[in-house]
């Protein structure tokens, strides 16, 4: 007689009853559904709505981490592997807290090693975090000493570089990372400004071209909100600083353009930034006369507002980072030459502040996030194109520049999670 096959009762309703029934955050719950297939549904015309069987997650669980048969010896030794993390982070704060009170005052930690170097030196390059690695890749430098075709990706567990398939050597690029997919829009190649994007599936490890922008353009900046991308500014006129105020917004879902209202003024070189779902532009120039107006730009009503407090250290060729809502300005070209100048600005009270400098001065660098810390790459000063790497730490009043690693003890986490995707060269 055959039997009856229920389907499973789904008695976890969003991301955040699945993550507190595993233990775990979030993002490391959703980041397990892309990487290692976790049984979640998700249903068509609910965005963001998700639900998952607790009968399910237990099976695959026990089928990811070995663990026994049986619901309360799996879910005990699975509640264990998970509470060693921030156990071992603890751990590792305390050891690096006691490694950075025996450092002379000055100096870094003698015991950590250096921060690997890029594999070549390059300037102008576009930089993306994606599932705890920074990928970066392009500028100006390498071997050719102008254009640079090399993309590769920067592994924190273990301090290393892996190279990684590059289509084009242009440079000056826009870049946007959405979910697995990094974007790169427009830059500049022998033939002038291009209106090419191409995007990096960073889980399949190739690149494909999409819809070309309708503004061809180096040195543009991209942000992203709510899925979309917009790409403003930049210059349409191969080795001048004309700027543009093109303001272009690309849907990666249907791989289509729209013409957004453009930028109150003229920018290259400028920094943009999305927190809340608005865009803040910074910085940049046209024609060598800089700009410290503040634009705010909202996508909802297509509307820009120049806010009231400018940014007195205004420069161009700056990296820009996101950390908790603030956004940090880093490095650039000030009216004497190349800086190491990090300015904070806090959108929720429109407030500056100075943070320290960087150790090495340097423009053109690229910026990435990972875990809160602000991994600052490449770029030129005086003594030419950069091929190092330094750490900012917005959380540390004192000392946040680092080049070394962070902590001794931070690739020991990698033994309590699930493996991630090597990519191949």
């Amino acid at each position: 007689m055959a039997k009856n096959h229920q389907a499973p009762e789904l008695d976890l309703q969003s991301w955040k009853e699945i993550a507190a029934y595993l233990c775990v955050h979030m993002r490391t719950a959703q980041t397990w559904e892309r990487t290692h297939d976790m049984p979640v549904r998700h249903f068509p015309g609910a965005k963001g709505r998700v639900a998952a069987s607790s009968a399910e997650l237990e099976a695959w669980r026990r089928a990811q981490f070995a663990l026994p048969s049986g619901r309360h010896g799996s879910r005990r030794r699975f509640v264990a592997i998970a509470a060693a993390v921030p156990l071992v982070g603890v751990a590792a704060w305390l050891t690096r807290r006691a490694i950075v009170r025996q450092a002379p005052a000055g100096r870094q930690p003698d015991a950590l090693p250096l921060l690997a170097l890029a594999p070549t030196p390059r300037t102008i390059l576009l930089a993306q975090a994606v599932d705890g690695g920074i990928y970066a890749g392009q500028g100006q430098g390498g071997p050719a000493g102008i254009h640079n075709d090399r993309f590769d990706r920067y592994d924190p567990w273990t301090n290393t570089w892996t190279p990684l398939p590059m289509p084009t050597d242009a440079y000056g690029r826009a870049s946007a990372a959405c979910a697995d997919r990094i974007y790169a829009f427009g830059g500049v190649e022998h033939a002038g400004p291009l209106a090419r994007v191409d995007f990096y599936d960073t889980l399949r490890n190739t690149w494909s071209r999409c819809s070309g922008m309708p503004t061809p353009r180096t040195h543009a900046a991209a942000a992203v909100v709510r899925e979309s991308v917009y790409v403003m500014g930049g210059s349409h006129v191969f080795g001048a600083s004309f700027g543009t105020q093109a303001n272009e917004c690309y849907q990666p879902g249907t791989d289509s353009w729209s013409i957004r209202r453009p930028m109150p003024r003229k920018r290259i070189g400028h920094c943009i930034a999305a927190v809340d779902g608005k865009i803040y532009v910074f910085g940049g120039a046209s024609q060598a006369i800089g700009s410290h107006e503040v634009d705010l730009y909202d996508p909802v009503t297509d509307r820009w507002t120049t806010l009231d407090r400018p940014w007195a250290n205004a420069r161009t060729a700056a990296a820009v980072a996101v950390v908790g809502g603030r956004i940090y300005l880093i490095g650039g070209h000030d009216p004497t030459g190349t800086c190491g100048a990090v300015d904070e600005f806090d959108p929720s009270t429109e407030i500056w502040a100075e943070r320290a400098q960087m150790p090495a001065p340097r423009s053109f660098p690229a910026a990435a996030v990972l875990g809160g810390i602000i991994y600052v790459i490449g770029g030129e000063n005086i003594s030419g194109k950069l091929s190092t790497m330094e750490t900012f730490d917005p959380g540390m009043a004192r000392g946040p520049w680092s080049a070394r690693l962070r902590t001794p003890l931070r690739p020991a986490l990698a033994s309590f999670l699930p493996s991630s995707p090597r990519l191949a060269p």
